[in-house]
This record gives C-alpha cells, structure tokens and sequence, in this order.
C-alpha cells in the first residue's frame, strides 16, 4: 500500500466579487469564472481578461493581432505589431505556501 499523498492541482471556484449600493444594504454577487479544460484555452481565457481589465491609452501601442506560440516559448506573440511583442503570463502560487519565508528569499538593503 501506497501511504504517499497523491499531488493533486488546487480546486475550488475563482471569480471577482460585484458590490452594489442596495435601497436598505449593499448587494453583494460572487461571478464565477468557468474554466476552460485545456491549458492553451486556460491560457487564452487569462489573456482576454487582462487585456479587457487594461484602461484605455495604458499601453503605448494596441495590440493588433495576438497569437498563441507553441509550447516552451513566450505564451503569445502581437504578429500584427511592427516589431513582435511577446506576452508571458505569470504563474503563481497560493500565499499560504509561503506563511513562514526561507531565510534569503528577500534582501535587506545595504546588506
């Protein structure tokens, strides 16, 4: 018998919060967001998010027209730009893994 705990990838539901002024309290919606089940359509899901949350006139030019690299290189290109305009998302780990810092994670300046 096995007695190793299987790694098994985190569960459980992820979307933004809506607070609306209500007539006697506030109104408060959880939306959640339905993930896709490939990586590639995760992936795609996590970039359309971004660029639609981005204001107006923050990036010094539109992208015109963004396209899905292959495995093991920058996760989307801007084809469509002048010069390419690579996009790499981020991973990142719950906080929780990180309730106690290892020692020299973080430097202390001048030191």
């Amino acid at each position: 018998m096995n007695d190793r705990k299987t790694k098994r990838k985190p569960t459980g539901s992820t979307g933004p919060v809506r607070v609306e002024r209500g007539k006697a309290t506030p109104k408060v919606d959880f939306l959640p967001v339905e993930f896709p089940s490939t990586k590639a359509e995760i992936e795609s899901l996590m970039l359309r998010s971004f660029l639609a949350s981005v204001p107006a006139g923050l990036l010094t030019a539109p992208l015109i027209d963004v396209r899905a690299n292959t495995e093991n290189d920058f996760d989307f290109v801007d084809a469509g730009a002048a010069t390419p305009t690579y996009i790499e998302l981020m991973r990142r780990c719950p906080a929780r893994q990180y309730a106690v810092v290892p020692p020299g994670v973080f430097s202390e300046p001048g030191k």
